[in-house]
């Protein structure tokens, strides 16, 4: 009687095991469902930009960028682009950010590279032409 009751519970818990191993590998190789999310198209430079160039319609061009990373603060149209100056170096083909060029109206030359809000007093000292800005100092040769 007692190899009787040994028998069953053995078959009882092949048949167990043998249950779960087969629903955990058909979850393992079960593909999961993805959605593709769109392409986002942004505003980037048609060849490589230096600092100080003023952008203009044919220095632009849109680029598809992949939907699921969508870039913050970047220019989905060429029109909020023209016009302004570059303030650091653009590849080609990089997406065009708002703190890559200077404000919108701010015009050429250091005034577009000082911050909205904030004032810049020039002096000479010693030599060195200085502008003083809030909490930091920044120094032009």
């Amino acid at each position: 009687m007692n190899t009787k009751r040994i028998l069953i519970a053995l078959t009882l818990s092949l048949f167990v095991s043998g249950l779960c191993t087969w629903l955990v590998s058909r979850k393992l190789t079960a593909t999961p469902t993805v959605q593709k999310q769109p392409d986002v198209i942004y505003a980037a430079p048609s060849h490589a930009l230096q600092a100080g160039e003023v952008l203009k319609a044919e220095d632009v061009n849109l680029v598809t960028w992949p939907g699921s990373k969508p870039i913050e603060g970047a220019f989905s149209q060429t029109a909020g682009v023209t016009g302004r100056e570059v303030l650091f170096p653009l590849a080609k083909d990089q997406p065009i950010l708002d703190s890559d060029l200077s404000a919108a109206g701010a015009g050429t030359g250091l005034a577009s590279k000082i911050p909205n809000g904030m004032r810049a007093t020039p002096t000479r000292w010693l030599g060195l032409r200085d502008f003083w800005f809030p909490a930091r100092i920044s120094t032009c040769w």
